[in-house]
């Protein structure tokens, strides 16, 4: 993080406890947490519904779950269309969408959203391509 963040020369870093994919808490048993922090991580997950699933696993009763998402303004995501409820639903489960065309089709897309203001639409495939 130091080289990503030269900033942050001098500051004390936390070393992590517990390193595991956000939407595969297993390390972490159900219940046991008072506060989860889920920030700019939800609209990443290829199931939505099922990283909210294991985050509130994870809370103990009464517990906390905060999750904030981009602005719809972000300069990332604007050229984007908004994902129906739809959409979400198909991939609530793990329904055999990773690896499908769908799945292909949306990181195109992706890619020509954050690239397309200084690539070519070719240079935007041939990245998502690699």
């Amino acid at each position: 993080m130091r080289g990503h963040y030269p900033e942050l020369e001098g500051s004390p870093l936390t070393e992590p406890t517990i390193v595991a994919p956000a939407d595969d808490l297993r390390p972490l048993a159900a219940g046991s947490q008072k506060f989860v922090i889920c920030n700019h991580v939800l609209e990443h997950m290829r199931d939505p519904i099922g990283a909210l699933r294991e985050w509130l696993r994870v809370l103990e009763t009464g517990g906390i779950l905060y999750v904030s998402i981009p602005s719809r303004d972000n300069p990332h995501d604007r050229a984007r269309p908004i994902t129906t409820f739809e959409h979400i639903l198909e991939d609530a489960g793990g329904r055999g969408r990773r690896g499908s065309d769908v799945d292909r089709a949306a990181y195109f897309e992706w890619t020509r959203s954050v690239h397309g203001g200084h690539w070519t639409p070719a240079q935007c495939d041939e990245f998502a391509r690699s």
